[in-house]
C-alpha cells in the first residue's frame, strides 16, 4: 500500500510542479543574437575588423549574404545582405531597409518553442513556427514585433575558439538599447511578449525603462530625450533598435583602437568606465563594458 502512494506521487510530481509555473512564463534563457541589416557586408567587416572583432564568414542563401561576430558565451551578431527579395527572408531584411538600415530584431533564446506558442496562443498573439535540425523559431506576426524566439536541439553548442577569440577581448552580447516613441507602450509591447518590467532607470544620462528577459537586459530609451549617443538616430525619425552592449574582459585594447577611429572620424566616448562607438551607417552605437567588479585601468 505504501509503495503505490510513493509511486501515485512520482507520477503527480511532475504534473505539480507544472501547475505552479506562472501561466505568462516564457522560459527564456537570453537575448542570443542581433541580426544587424546592411547594404554592403564587405564595408561592416572592415568596420567590425578595425574594432578588434574576429569575422565568421557567413554564406549565400535564401536571397541574403551574411557574416557573423561570434562570442565565447554563445552569443553573437550576425549582419545581414539582402540579395534576393523573391525569397521570403530576402524579402524581409530588403524592405526592412526601406526604413532604415541597422539592428532588426531580437532573438530570445528559449528552454521550449512549445512552451512560447502556448503562451503567444493564450494572449491571441499571432505566429508562426519553423525548424531543421539545429533550432526551432516561433516568431509573432504582428507588425513591429521586433523578436522571435528560438529552441536550440544542443542547447550547450559553442562556436570554435577561432571564431569566438577577439584581439579587442569580447566575451559576450550584454544589454540591448531600444528606441521608442512611448516609454508606456513599448514596456506593455515587451511585456506581452514576455519580458519582465524590471522598472525606471537611467541610461546614458536619459530616462529610460529596463526590461528582462532571462539573463538579458533590455533599455528602452524615449525618443524625446535619448541621451548622447541614441540622439541622431531620434533626429532622423528611427525607432527600434539603436545600440547593443558587449562584454569584455578588458578596456584596454579597445580604447587604443577608438582613439585611432576618433581621429578618422567616429564619434566615440569614455563614461563611467564604458566605452562607446558610434556606428552612423548601420543606425547603431556599441557600447563596451567590463564584468561589475573587474579591475579598471586608464591608459
Amino acid at each position: 500500500m505504501h509503495r503505490r502512494i510513493v509511486y501515485f506521487l512520482l507520477f503527480c510530481l511532475p504534473f505539480c510542479t507544472l501547475a505552479q509555473l506562472p501561466k505568462n512564463a516564457i522560459t527564456a534563457v537570453a537575448i542570443n543574437h542581433v541580426p544587424v541589416a546592411v547594404t554592403d557586408l564587405a564595408a561592416v567587416k572592415k568596420v567590425f575588423s578595425s574594432l578588434g572583432f574576429t569575422i565568421k564568414e557567413g554564406r549565400v542563401h535564401a536571397g541574403i549574404t551574411n557574416c557573423f561576430v561570434k562570442f565565447s558565451d554563445g552569443t553573437y551578431l550576425e549582419f545581414v545582405q539582402p540579395l534576393d527579395s523573391t525569397h521570403e527572408i530576402g524579402r524581409f531584411y530588403h524592405d526592412f531597409l526601406k526604413t532604415r538600415p541597422g539592428a532588426s530584431e531580437l532573438a530570445v533564446e528559449v528552454e521550449s518553442s512549445d512552451s512560447v506558442a502556448q503562451y503567444l496562443q493564450r494572449r491571441r498573439i499571432l505566429f508562426t513556427r519553423d525548424h531543421n535540425r539545429v533550432w526551432k523559431n516561433v516568431t509573432p506576426t504582428q507588425p513591429g514585433a521586433g523578436i522571435f524566439y528560438t529552441e536550440y536541439a544542443d542547447k550547450n553548442w559553442r562556436d570554435k575558439p577561432e571564431y569566438t577569440t577577439h584581439i579587442n577581448n569580447a566575451t559576450g552580447l550584454g544589454p540591448v538599447y531600444y528606441l521608442a516613441t512611448d516609454l508606456n507602450n513599448a514596456t506593455k509591447h515587451f511585456k506581452d511578449l514576455g519580458f519582465t518590467d524590471a522598472g525606471p532607470t537611467t541610461s546614458l544620462q536619459a530616462p529610460a525603462r529596463a526590461m528582462t528577459i532571462g539573463r538579458s537586459r533590455l533599455v528602452i530609451l524615449d525618443t524625446s530625450e535619448p541621451g548622447r549617443m541614441a540622439d541622431v538616430f531620434s533626429s532622423r525619425g528611427y525607432t527600434g533598435i539603436c545600440g547593443i552592449s558587449i562584454t569584455v574582459s578588458s578596456l584596454d585594447v579597445l580604447e587604443r583602437r577608438l582613439r585611432t577611429l576618433s581621429k578618422r572620424g567616429m564619434l566615440t566616448l569614455r563614461k563611467d568606465d564604458k566605452l562607446y562607438a558610434l556606428l552612423q551607417p548601420y543606425a547603431l552605437f556599441l557600447e563596451f563594458s567590463m564584468p561589475a567588479g573587474t579591475p579598471q585601468t586608464h591608459q
